[in-house]
């Protein structure tokens, strides 16, 4: 009986993290249509545009700054409290920005002081999460629970902003923020009773050893350190996509927004079979799976440049996204088992910097890079360095155990 209590995936600790946080996701895709609809609406065109990069890239910093010291809190100190207390941060701060807007008080400074302190509540967050979810199902219910996990997410960020349109139209900007604080709020209500089943850091150690020691243990992994590398190069070139994309579909197709919505909600409708493919088959060796889907990518890149027909190109990143999901999920969950969990904290949280650190150097360089190359020579070369990307692995014995 202990057994089959122990292969159940859904269990309360489980349903509870999944409900919340699919809630406070919604809430979030949410609140993103109605940032950017306020800043259009109150301020000039290049006005406007100077504040939504300054607020993109606000919200990338203190992942840049911070990701690589907060795995040291999340094995040292209770990640519940952790989790519990981002949510509640994130909480608390969009019913700020509602009372703002609402009062006529907000401006761009409270704006970007309210971006930091979000963005630093989801740098302690996402490592937080990840790194406890090994500890609330087992370990033969792990793909399958982080393809939910993920799943959910792609579902939210299809159906969040096309609601988030809708509310703005009928009530208004604010309350979607105070929409957006409840969800975090009840989120945070719900971690409250999750079990997190946590090992923590015993022996007191100086700041500097333990911060070293993630690092340490990741290169000590030879399977851990490519695999980051692995992402850190696959994200530098994925992450101008939705630019390459907008620019194809406006000045190649001649078509519209519309279309760009098309081909946004083709990946992550692609995203969505792709989890629920992943965690019905949830295969027991990763490697092949992992190696073809880099490839498949890299190839699908290197060809949606050249495709003339919208069909394709929007069939083409369809794929592209079915397989995204399954890189992710597979290689979130080596990293979860293999990554004992006293460390965990410390290896998601590099690994969140790892995917950070070159995406401002990537779409900084893709304004200049579009001036000089065609859109399907970036689209070309980007997924040839993915496909060989993924050959490479071949190269790489240990990686070849997963």
């Amino acid at each position: 009986m202990k057994r089959e209590i122990e292969k159940k995936l859904f269990s309360k600790d489980f349903l509870l993290l999944l409900c919340g946080q699919t809630v406070s996701s919604a809430g979030s895709s949410i609140v993103y249509i109605g940032l950017i609809w306020w800043i259009i609406m109150n301020f000039p065109k290049s006005e406007g545009g100077i504040i939504m990069g300054t607020v993109l890239a606000l919200n990338i910093v203190p992942k840049i700054v911070m990701g690589s010291f907060v795995g040291i809190w999340i094995d040292k100190f209770s990640r519940k409290f952790i989790v519990v207390s981002a949510d509640i941060l994130r909480g608390v701060i969009n019913l700020i920005f509602a009372y703002l807007i609402f009062s006529n008080l907000m401006n761009p400074t409270y704006l970007y002081v309210l971006i930091v302190f979000s963005a630093i509540g989801s740098t302690f967050f996402n490592p937080a999460v990840r790194s406890s979810i090994p500890n609330i199902v087992s370990s033969q219910n792990l793909t399958r629970a982080n393809g939910l996990y993920q799943g959910s997410l792609q579902i939210v960020n299809i159906v969040g902003p096309t609601i988030g349109g809708l509310l703005i139209a009928f009530i208004g900007i604010y309350p979607v923020f105070i929409i957006n604080g409840i969800s975090y709020l009840f989120s945070a209500f719900t971690e409250l009773f999750i079990n997190f089943k946590q090992e923590k850091i015993k022996e007191k150690r100086p700041f500097l050893k333990e911060f070293m020691e993630g690092f340490k243990f990741i290169y000590s992994q030879k399977i851990i350190f490519y695999l980051m590398i692995m992402s850190a190069v696959i994200g530098f070139f994925l992450a101008p996509m939705n630019i390459l994309i907008a620019k194809r579909i406006k000045y190649f197709f001649n078509l519209g927004a519309l279309e760009l919505g098309y081909v946004t909600s083709a990946i992550s409708l692609g995203m969505i079979l792709g989890t629920f493919v992943i965690s019905i088959v949830s295969p027991k060796k990763k490697f092949l799976p992992i190696v073809c889907g880099i490839t498949t990518i890299g190839f699908m890149f290197s060809i949606v440049g050249y495709l003339s027909n919208f069909l394709e190109f929007l069939m083409g990143f369809f794929i592209i996204g079915f397989f995204a999901s399954i890189v992710t999920i597979l290689g979130e969950v080596v990293l979860q088992t293999m990554t004992p969990d006293e460390k965990r904290g410390r290896v998601f949280s590099i690994s969140n910097t790892f995917d950070s650190v070159f995406e401002p150097v990537s779409l900084s360089a893709i304004g200049t890079l579009t001036s000089i190359f065609s859109t399907s020579t970036i689209f070309l070369i980007s997924g040839i360095v993915i496909f060989l990307t993924g050959v490479s692995t071949f190269f790489v014995s240990q990686i070849k155990e997963i």
